[in-house]
């Protein structure tokens, strides 16, 4: 299982090559060759909303640096905005055509949560499952040794 934040993510998806998410996977695959992946990724849906909130907040300095180019004030106020380095938009198709092929090509299962508490209570359940795997293998063949 790996877990990461939605950021994580995103950054992984834009990296350039050999640092990006292709080269994650990559390595999970080589470390872990026979075992199932999964990607437990926390806070997606907040992050969406905050890369919209990104992008029309990119949208809306735009508009203003274009109608108060004479304006001195605005000009300075762009300028600390600028210096302040604001968080880059991503499109969200290439996050979600991420997300599909790490499900199709790479055959990783991905699970979503949207806050720590569910992320530990993912995880918990997942080792609930990989604990008892053992015991489930053992009955099912005791049930066909009986058939």
């Amino acid at each position: 299982m790996c877990f990461m934040q939605a950021e994580d993510f995103a950054k992984l998806v834009i990296a350039v090559e050999g640092k990006d998410l292709d080269a994650h996977v990559l390595h999970l695959r080589k470390t872990f060759e026979t075992r199932t992946i999964v990607y437990l990724i926390q806070g997606m849906p907040a992050w969406f909303r905050k890369n919209r909130n990104t992008k029309d907040k990119e949208f809306k300095d735009a508009v203003r640096s274009h109608t108060d180019q004479n304006d001195t004030s605005a000009s300075q106020r762009s300028k600390k905005k600028k210096a302040a380095q604001p968080a880059q938009y991503i499109d969200e198709d290439l996050i979600e055509d991420s997300l599909l092929k790490l499900q199709i090509t790479h055959g990783v299962l991905i699970h979503h949560t949207n806050a720590w508490q569910e992320s530990a209570e993912a995880i918990l359940k997942f080792t609930e499952q990989i604990s008892l795997k053992p015991y489930k293998y053992a009955f099912s063949s005791c049930v066909q040794d009986l058939n």
